[in-house]
């Protein structure tokens, strides 16, 4: 969606161009990847843990938290996994979309005309 904007309002005249069906299917299939491998990272790591106890999680998704409470082995590199790849994905989510919007307002503010600026700044529904 971020970068969706960015090409809408930074390069305008070659949206069409760039925002074909090849990006948006390579967009869609990156972040399936994405999610694909972040779930094997984590079922893979799961896997490896013994579990002696008891089987029954407080939990109504069985989440990765819960089932490292749950395993009797030394969790410490499941635990760094988890929030290894996890604050890799978020922080990198994060900084692809801080980038695409600083762009984005920065092109905005280079508008000289008022009405320009307006006009940009409409795309941007408040939901």
């Amino acid at each position: 969606m971020a970068y969706d904007r960015y090409v809408a309002i930074c390069n305008p005249l070659q949206y069409t161009l760039v925002m074909n069906s090849t990006t948006c299917i390579a967009l869609v299939c990156g972040s399936w990847i994405s999610g694909f491998l972040n779930s094997m990272v984590h079922t893979i790591s799961t896997f490896h843990l013994p579990f002696c106890s008891s089987n029954r999680i407080n939990q109504f998704f069985c989440d990765i938290p819960p089932l490292l409470k749950v395993a009797c082995g030394n969790t410490l590199p499941s635990e760094v996994v988890l929030f290894t790849v996890g604050g890799a994905y978020g922080f990198g989510s994060f900084l692809s979309t801080a980038i695409s919007y600083i762009h984005i307002i920065s092109t905005i503010l280079k508008i000289k005309s008022t009405e320009g600026r307006k006009k940009a700044f409409s795309t941007y529904p408040s939901k």
